[in-house]
């Protein structure tokens, strides 16, 4: 496997019980506009080996009959790491493992296995207010120890987080890490995180608390979304807990991908890319025309319309950062008043930054103001357009620049 450098873990110095909270639920919802993100707090992961699932085995879990999406959010984490559950039929009464109940309100008890000394199970909460598959994942994840991603301690560099707009009681979740606490292993900052704080979360006068430092428009539409687990949200369990699993053979994964845990002759790849290495772009519609276009100092333009699936690149042939500039946009599945959250494969997808691992910034419903100007961050751009309609159109000018 890739080794742990990749990634960003927050380290404690200590071993910290977590406190209790509403009835020994460590997060709760408070009321239904502040929506489901009050059950998480942070991103990366807790090095605290004390508490560290054993993945070895599997997880044990016990899932009350009123709940139904459980097995899928578990079935996705199967298929994306090394960590493997087993159902119980019988509520668990002693050793590791996890309780699902039907109970508000929706929280956890700990981050990672209960740290009793005694080995007892710990709970997960689930009601109507946070019964999605990927409420339900978000919670697994805590459960693994996953923390949020705004409160990484370079956050700075991506976001601005006005923390007094928030609820005074609500405050101490957009704390950002003490660098002193935690190590860096280069993990790309993700946007898209299913784990980030929307850009109103928690505000007490419904003022946007974060505010993303580039792009922040197009951004705000898919911080906080809870539609979907990114590749990074996986790629970070795994770091953790799969980082021995396939030690007789190592894969050179392209474009930040990673080794494929249930299948060590492959790599797990970011979107838009496939290949046992993730090598190549990912296959478009027949009609789909050019994947490949070359970038120099003059103006070029790229036009995509109807329903089709189009995978394509932008190649600087100095080396140079490419300007994309988008004149035309009619993906009118939504207006632009909609709450929709845009993620990927959902309209246009442009990955411009210099790791193609995170969500790309994304586009999924007709914005008010064009053109919109976008710089990448390297000599390389991927975008992905997806039309759902016949009358869906882009239209993109690309140049490298200086």
């Amino acid at each position: 496997m890739i080794t742990m450098k990749n990634f960003l873990i927050y380290i404690l110095l200590i071993f910290v019980s977590l406190v209790y909270i509403n009835s020994s639920i460590v997060y709760s919802k408070v009321n239904s506009n502040k929506g489901i993100e009050n059950i998480r707090k942070k991103k990366s992961i807790f090095n605290v080996t004390q508490v560290k699932w054993n993945v070895q085995n599997k997880i044990k879990y016990f899932v009350e009959s009123s709940i139904h999406s459980v097995e899928s959010a578990i079935k996705n984490i199967e298929n994306n790491t090394c960590i493997k559950f087993e159902k119980q039929n019988n509520r668990i009464i002693s050793g590791y493992g996890i309780n699902f109940v039907w109970q508000s309100p929706c929280g956890f008890q700990f981050y990672g296995h209960n740290p009793n000394t005694t080995p007892l199970p710990q709970v997960i909460n689930i009601s109507s207010d946070c019964n999605s598959i990927f409420d339900i994942q978000g919670l697994l994840h805590n459960t693994l120890m996953v923390r949020n991603e705004h409160t990484r301690s370079d956050r700075d560099e991506y976001i601005k987080v006005i923390a007094t707009l928030a609820d005074p009681k609500d405050m101490y979740r957009f704390k950002i890490d003490n660098a002193s606490d935690t190590t860096f292993f280069g993990m790309a900052y993700d946007y898209g995180s299913m784990t980030h704080f929307s850009s109103t979360q928690y505000a007490d006068t419904g003022k946007e608390i974060i505010t993303a430092t580039k792009y922040h428009e197009h951004y705000k539409r898919t911080m906080g979304q809870r539609v979907m687990a990114t590749f990074n949200d996986y790629k970070l369990l795994n770091y953790y807990y799969c980082n021995d699993t396939c030690t007789s053979r190592k894969s050179d994964c392209k474009y930040d991908g990673y080794q494929d845990p249930n299948n060590c002759t492959i790599c797990k790849c970011p979107s838009g890319f496939v290949g046992s290495e993730c090598q190549n772009i990912a296959p478009s519609s027949a009609d789909c025309g050019e994947y490949g276009y070359t970038a120099n100092f003059g103006v070029q333009t790229i036009f995509k319309s109807g329903e089709k699936d189009c995978y394509f690149k932008i190649v600087g042939t100095s080396g140079k950062k490419i300007k994309i500039t988008i004149r035309e946009m009619f993906i009118f599945g939504h207006d632009v008043t909609s709450n929709r959250a845009c993620v990927e494969g959902k309209g246009l997808d442009i990955k411009y930054r210099k790791s193609k691992a995170p969500m790309g910034l994304c586009f999924c419903q007709n914005v008010q103001t064009l053109p919109i100007e976008i710089e990448s961050e390297d000599h390389v751009v991927y975008l992905h357009y997806r039309g759902t309609y016949h009358e869906h159109k882009i239209t993109i000018d690309y140049q490298e620049i200086l």
